[in-house]
């Protein structure tokens, strides 16, 4: 689904200092997957691109990479302290 000009900068302002959750489907076993990450960044405007890092021995990693389409969640400080661990650790 594409977003707004202005829907994408406001993700750009917000996601400074907050941890994100990542999450995709594995394909061959069609269960989510996802991890926690601090390293998002949004990269450019036109056309609209996001960086991440994941370290290669993840168990996400496989269908992270795989996957043609991802989410993203951002998470403020203030709204950690009501997520749950579980959410936190395993996204499924």
């Amino acid at each position: 689904m594409a977003i707004s000009g202005d829907v994408y900068k406001q993700i750009g302002r917000s996601s400074a200092g907050a941890v994100s959750i990542v999450a995709a489907y594995a394909s061959e076993s069609n269960t989510p997957v996802g991890l926690t990450v601090s390293s998002f960044a949004t990269l450019s405007f036109e056309p609209p691109l996001v960086m991440f890092a994941i370290q290669h021995n993840a168990d996400s990693y496989p269908a992270l990479v795989s996957s043609k389409v991802f989410g993203v969640s951002l998470l403020s400080v203030a709204r950690l302290a009501g997520t749950p661990a579980c959410i936190l650790r395993r996204v499924g």
